[in-house]
């Protein structure tokens, strides 16, 4: 076989120069990572149940109401949000980079989503059930194939995709009442658990690491399919996209027209904030009811 004949190596994943970054994507992904952290704690710290009804863990009052209602408020899926589409971003740089130098992209970015499924899986199964890698290298596998889409076709078809979350709680949410009673009293037992319940999911993961499989496995189980393949996946694939064009638009990079991020502003202030800021008084309100916080009140 001649020299040119002789099939070129794949390419190999390496760290970026410094002078190639994005300033504003590393600041982004940052402050999205500890933005989460705000919401994990919680996670970490109580049973399943509290993360969406912390009355399921006593009485929500004084100043733990107002840290739950700031944190929900201020960082309940802001921050994932941001850090989805952050992914999405990556996806298309990574692939852009790589094509720009004449390489294929398909086999670092299947091998990277590769490794952070088992990374998710690892991380899911023997440390904490609320793994997210898991979840975005499932996303991957099928956005990557999106990503010479225009700007504005992501966007439309990101919004989409992420709408059928959103149809999927509040279709949920409306016919519940409807729903047979024994399938109403097993939501109804996850969302408000028996107080020995809480007491034994706390004092399995206050045993030791085999001890917890226990509680941890059937959880990580759930939400790595159940729960990825009708909400999270559309919900994380979606913003993925949506991530796509606001980078290729320069949005995300500090790129674009400062008169972009200015109305950008003024509708996440304008109309984002009232609505979540509704969404918590009525979560209050509702007193954290199944019918609402854990269908309607969850809508994206």
């Amino acid at each position: 076989m001649s020299d040119s004949e002789m099939p070129l190596p794949l390419p190999r994943a390496s760290p970026v120069p410094a002078g190639e970054r994005y300033t504003a994507l590393d600041v982004l992904r940052g402050v999205a990572i500890l933005g989460i952290l705000v919401m994990n704690i919680q996670a970490f710290s109580m049973p399943l149940s509290a993360y969406m009804n912390p009355t399921s863990f006593g009485v929500l009052s004084g100043l733990d109401r107002w840290i739950w209602g700031l944190s929900y408020l201020f960082a309940a899926e802001k921050f994932m949000t941001l850090f989805s589409m952050l992914f999405g971003a990556g996806v298309a740089l990574m692939a852009s980079r790589l094509e720009h130098r004449g390489l294929p992209s398909a086999p670092v970015h299947y091998r990277r989503m590769l490794f952070l499924a088992l990374i998710g899986m690892v991380h899911a199964y023997g440390l904490w059930f609320g793994d997210v890698l898991f979840t975005y290298a499932a996303c991957g596998t099928w956005v990557y194939l999106l990503r010479r889409l225009r700007p504005k076709t992501l966007l439309i078809v990101g919004l989409i995709i992420f709408a059928v979350a959103s149809g999927l709680s509040l279709m949920a949410g409306l016919s519940y009442p409807q729903w047979p009673e024994e399938e109403k009293a097993e939501i109804l037992y996850s969302w408000q658990p028996s107080p020995a319940e809480v007491a034994r999911e706390v004092a399995t993961y206050q045993s030791g690491w085999w001890g917890q499989m226990e509680a941890r496995v059937p959880q990580a189980m759930m939400l790595e399919t159940s729960a990825l393949l009708f909400f999270v996946m559309w919900k994380a694939g979606g913003l993925m996209l949506v991530g796509m064009a606001l980078f290729k638009w320069g949005i995300l990079t500090g790129e674009a027209d400062a008169r972009i991020y200015r109305r950008l502003a003024a509708a996440g202030f304008g109309i984002g904030f009232p609505l979540v800021l509704f969404g918590t008084w009525r979560h209050f309100a509702e007193g954290f009811s199944v019918e609402w916080s854990h269908f309607l009140g969850g809508l994206p």
